[in-house]
């Protein structure tokens, strides 16, 4: 399987790994708010909006692009037709081993 790593995505054959943008909102909306991916993911409640999903865009991409490498919460979609298919949380900072 052939990955590009660029600074600001990751492409594979199927998918590619991108920060988010506003024009996600929507489709992110259609994810996060609702209340069985917001338990499964973690997160405390679903997202009650599209005016909170964009604020949450917004943090997810600041936290994002704090760091030179590709590291943060990104939006994941389908390489073929560039649907949005869901996010992944890629390490904030170094990786601490178990006994430190």
């Amino acid at each position: 399987m052939h990955v590009t790593i660029e600074p600001d995505r990751i492409v594979t054959s199927t998918l590619i790994l991108r920060s988010w943008s506003a024009e996600d909102a929507q489709a992110a909306f259609e994810i996060y708010g609702d209340p069985g991916t917001a338990e499964a993911t973690g997160m405390r409640k679903p997202v009650r909006d599209l005016a909170e999903m964009r604020k949450l865009l917004g943090q997810w991409e600041v936290q994002s692009s704090q760091s030179s490498l590709p590291q943060g919460l990104w939006a994941v979609e389908a390489a073929d037709d560039g649907q949005l298919v869901g996010a992944t949380l890629l390490p904030f900072g170094p990786r601490r081993s178990p006994s430190s």
